[in-house]
């Protein structure tokens, strides 16, 4: 096995530790323990050391443009050493989110050929399968952590490594997509896709029980109704038999294990949507759920309050090292440091200029992935186009769950992130490059058949 196959594997076991154990992966350390480098970091500082610059920052400047990340980089690390030169490594802490995005490179790199990438997609294929195959774990997942190893956090608190599934909407929204995208089209298993993605979908609303799920399936009916609009009509074969279960389910007043009410019907559901603004009615449940709004407003106001202060404040942020919130949860008294959203964070740390450059950087990003799917749905490549489709998934997911959340902060989002990110990158630089040498011309029904004009065939 060569030294980059050895290094891709390792890469790709991280990846599908921090997507299937999330927050319990995310506090591994090397030496363990709250002083010890978070893994990721470690990984990003190996990969970074060892790939050849010169040929990777030419290949991506043929994808993107270029400038945009290096001030984006370059502003992170002047504001990142402001920031430890006055607060010591709690600054390296606040700035995660920042330095994670530098994995956009490390996936470029790492997809270095087609091969590469197909392993890539099996690789991301098998996180999505066992993170659904763990799900039986949610229901008792308090009393099942006492079984599990344990890792001491970064505050000095223990932590399972398993049974943790914070966010467990995005996850499984996304897997439910993949089975979407991928499966329902099959002759034989295209019904039971359908089946097994209605079933995830009801997970995550009668289990699950997170307000952001209702803003995702809107998020991601938007993205089919706008690029896929063929399986969206092979999805409404099963959304009837969906309701009328769903109904019956509710109505016979079936009890489950749902992570805020055990209790779930209609009324719940109208309320815990209403909730999202404060005015959901109901019991215990919704009215914690209620609590939550202006507990974030107040947050929200006084870092607002703070970047007001000064223009100073406003163009370049109020920096890394501090705490934006100060205020424990849990047993152990766990601070938490940001105001649970993510793009009031990327201010509040690095101002005006901060978002800009962000905001910027994800422009030429999503350019970059349109480019590449317009290409691979014009020459009738239906494999890449559903797995473009399916990464797209996962970006939207994260874009919804980090206005309530502080999503970008966290290690198990922000590394698959932007290493999906940089294999949108170097998908683009393949398809170009296909481009750029003589091929016969692709079929027109099989340019017909990518665009799901022909249902009939299938």
């Amino acid at each position: 096995m060569t030294l980059g196959r050895i290094k891709f594997t390792l890469l790709m076991s991280m990846l599908v530790g921090y997507l299937v154990l999330t927050y319990g992966f995310m506090q591994l350390r090397i030496p363990p323990g709250g002083i010890g480098i978070p893994l990721g970091e470690l990984v990003l500082m190996v990969y970074l050391m060892t790939i050849t610059w010169p040929r990777v920052l030419h290949d991506m400047g043929r994808t993107t443009y270029l400038p945009i990340f290096v001030l984006w980089w370059g502003y992170g690390a002047i504001m990142v050493s402001i920031g430890a030169l006055k607060y010591g490594p709690w600054a390296l802490r606040d700035a995660t989110s920042m330095i994670e995005s530098l994995y956009v490179i490390v996936g470029f790199a790492v997809a270095s050929n087609p091969r590469q990438l197909d392993r890539f997609f099996r690789w991301l294929g098998i996180a999505a399968l066992l993170y659904v195959a763990m799900l039986w774990g949610y229901f008792d997942s308090v009393n099942l952590r006492q079984y599990s190893p344990t890792l001491q956090g970064g505050q000095g608190q223990d932590v399972a490594l398993i049974f943790y599934y914070p966010f467990a909407s995005n996850f499984v929204l996304w897997a439910a997509a993949g089975l979407l995208l991928f499966f329902t089209r099959h002759p034989r298993w295209g019904k039971f896709a359908l089946m097994g993605a209605g079933m995830l979908i009801a997970f995550a609303l009668v289990v699950v029980q997170a307000r952001l799920t209702y803003l995702q399936i809107v998020a991601l009916v938007a993205l089919f109704m706008l690029l896929r609009r063929s399986t969206l009509t092979r999805a409404t074969l099963l959304i009837p038999m969906m309701f009328v279960g769903l109904g019956l389910f509710l109505m016979a007043g079936v009890q489950v294990g749902g992570r805020i009410t055990e209790q779930v019907d209609f009324d719940f559901f109208i309320n815990h949507v209403l909730s999202i603004v404060g005015m959901g009615e109901g019991g215990e449940s919704i009215e914690q759920a209620n609590s939550g709004v202006p507990l974030r407003l107040q947050w929200w106001e006084n870092i607002w309050d703070q970047l007001t202060e000064g223009i100073h404040h406003m163009l370049f942020g109020l920096g890394y090292g501090i705490p934006l919130v100060d205020f424990g949860v849990g047993e152990e008294g766990v601070k938490v440091r940001e105001p649970h959203n993510s793009y009031l964070s990327l201010l509040a740390r690095l101002g005006i200029v901060g978002v800009v450059l962000w905001v910027s950087m994800h422009i030429a990003l999503l350019s970059a992935w349109w480019r590449a799917w317009s290409f691979a749905r014009r020459m009738g490549w239906q494999e890449w186009d559903d797995r473009l489709i399916w990464l797209m998934t996962f970006f939207i997911l994260l874009w919804v769950a980090a206005l309530p959340e502080d999503g970008f902060e966290k290690p198990f989002f922000a590394i698959p992130y932007y290493i999906m990110w940089g294999v949108v990158l170097r998908t683009l630089l393949h398809f170009k490059d296909w481009a750029a040498t003589p091929h016969p011309p692709v079929p027109e029904e099989k340019v017909e058949e990518a665009r799901g004009r022909p249902e009939t065939s299938s």
